[in-house]
């Protein structure tokens, strides 16, 4: 939803834009995914973490064993907000119009807002979730935050292993993002759930 504005000027470049039979084939040959539009708009790249310093491995499928709980997985309220933490920085002022304004249309036309934090490398042993901002109370709207605690999710795996679950420092490959759909799954169901009954 919010990256329309900028697949729509995609849409207008004179140049080929990532939907085209171009854009899709440059998918499969970058990030050895097949066509997002063919996969409900997901990236599941097949390949091996990409590190400064070594050759890109190749990609192996892999699936952790099960010590990453769904229990793990917390909707933000004032009885998990300890298990959270913020970390800045402050939205600059034109991003912070710009997400006041979306989250009001959100509201608007009755859609359930949630922010959905995905772990990083750098945070792969953090107890805590780990959130730029509490978005309810920046973006004055009703934002439901979900995540999970990276040393949860993460619990038991040795870093070869880790690593085999990321693409580069901040985007999951197949791998992780297998892993990580099962354990937040639950969590989202519930958010969904809520919703309905209100």
């Amino acid at each position: 939803m919010v990256g329309v504005p900028r697949n729509l000027l995609g849409l207008l470049r004179p140049n080929y834009n990532e939907f085209s039979p171009l854009g899709a084939s440059r998918w499969e040959h970058e990030l050895s995914t097949p066509d997002p539009a063919t996969q409900l708009g997901t990236v599941a790249s097949k390949l091996g973490f990409n590190s400064p310093d070594k050759p890109r491995p190749d990609f192996v499928a892999y699936s952790p064993p099960a010590n990453g709980s769904s229990a793990e997985a917390l909707i933000y309220s004032p009885e998990t907000k300890s298990k959270f933490i913020f970390t800045g920085p402050t939205p600059s002022p034109g991003q912070l119009a710009f997400g006041r304004k979306f989250a009001r249309l959100a509201t608007d036309h009755h859609c359930k807002l949630v922010c959905l934090h995905l772990p990083e490398i750098d945070e792969r042993r953090d107890g805590l979730i780990p959130e730029r901002e509490n978005w309810a109370a920046v973006l004055q709207a009703d934002v439901t935050l979900v995540g999970i605690s990276p040393a949860g999710m993460f619990s038991g795996l040795k870093d070869e292993e880790f690593f085999k679950l990321f693409l580069d420092s901040i985007h999951f490959n197949k791998n992780g993002q297998d892993y990580f759909s099962t354990l937040i799954t639950p969590s989202l169901c519930r958010v969904y759930a809520a919703q309905i009954k209100n």
